[in-house]
C-alpha cells in the first residue's frame, strides 16, 4: 500500500515528489532548506493519483518520480501539468534497471537517476539546478517576440514596397498581391507593437481560481494571445 500524501511547506517554487522513499523526501527536505533560492514548497505524494491531487494546489517547477510509478504519471502529466508536459522530471531507477531506464530519456525534459551509491546528494543538485532556472518575465517575452518577428517582417515589407516603387513594371496582378502582403505585414507589425504592452502588464491574463489544473505560463498565454 503506497504512502499517505504529506507535504513540506515553504514558498514557491513547488516540487512534486511521487513515488519516493521516505529516506529520499528527507534528503531533498534537507537539501533544499538552505538552498540559495530561498523557500520551496514539496508535495509529496504516493503515485499518480495522489499526484493528480497534490498538483490542483499549484503550478509545478519540477518532478521526482520514482521508476515504477513513471509510467502512470506520463499517462497523468497533461492533467497534472497542463500545457507543460515538458516540466523537467527526474526518475528514480532501481540497480538492475538501466536498459529500461535509458529508454525514458527520449522523452523531452526527463532525466535519470540510479538508486546506487551515495546517489541523494546528487538528486539534491538536479533538484537546485532546476530550481536555478526561471521562467522569462512577461517584458522578456515581449521583446523576444518583438525581435525575433519583426527583423523578418522589417525585410518582407521592404523589400516588398521596394518592389512596388517601380509599378509601371509589374503585371496588375502582381502589384495586387505585394499590396496585399505590405498591407498584412503592417498589420502584424501593429499587432506584435500591441502584445509587447500587453505583456508589460503585471496580471494580463488573470487567472480563475474556479478552473482546473496550474495556471498557464506565459508562452501558454502567448500563444492564446497570437491565435485569438
Amino acid at each position: 500500500m503506497g504512502r499517505s500524501s504529506r507535504s513540506v511547506e515553504g514558498q514557491a517554487p513547488r516540487i512534486l515528489l511521487v513515488g519516493l522513499r521516505p529516506e529520499e523526501e528527507d534528503a531533498v527536505a534537507r537539501g533544499l532548506a538552505a538552498a540559495p533560492q530561498g523557500g520551496v514548497t514539496l508535495r509529496a505524494a504516493s503515485g499518480p493519483e495522489d499526484a493528480r491531487l497534490a498538483a490542483r494546489a499549484g503550478s509545478i517547477q519540477a518532478v521526482v518520480c520514482s521508476f515504477d510509478d513513471f509510467p502512470g504519471l506520463v499517462d497523468s502529466l497533461p492533467d497534472l501539468l497542463g500545457a507543460a508536459a515538458t516540466t523537467p522530471t527526474l526518475v528514480l531507477a532501481p540497480p538492475g534497471s538501466e536498459q529500461l531506464a535509458a529508454g525514458l530519456l527520449e522523452r523531452e525534459g526527463t532525466d535519470v537517476l540510479l538508486q546506487a551509491g551515495n546517489y541523494r546528494p546528487l538528486l539534491v543538485a538536479w533538484l537546485r539546478r532546476m530550481l536555478a532556472r526561471r521562467e522569462p518575465s512577461w517584458e522578456e517575452v515581449g521583446r523576444i517576440v518583438r525581435h525575433e518577428i519583426n527583423n523578418p517582417l522589417t525585410g518582407v515589407l521592404g523589400n516588398a514596397e521596394l518592389i512596388l516603387a517601380d509599378p509601371a513594371t509589374l503585371p496588375p496582378q502582381v502589384r495586387s498581391r505585394l499590396r496585399t502582403i505590405v498591407d498584412l505585414a503592417v498589420r502584424m507589425r501593429d499587432v506584435v507593437r500591441s502584445l509587447e504592452v500587453r505583456l508589460q502588464r503585471p496580471e494580463p491574463f488573470p487567472h480563475s481560481p474556479e478552473a482546473s489544473g496550474p495556471p498557464p505560463g506565459p508562452f501558454e498565454l502567448l500563444a492564446r494571445e497570437l491565435i485569438r
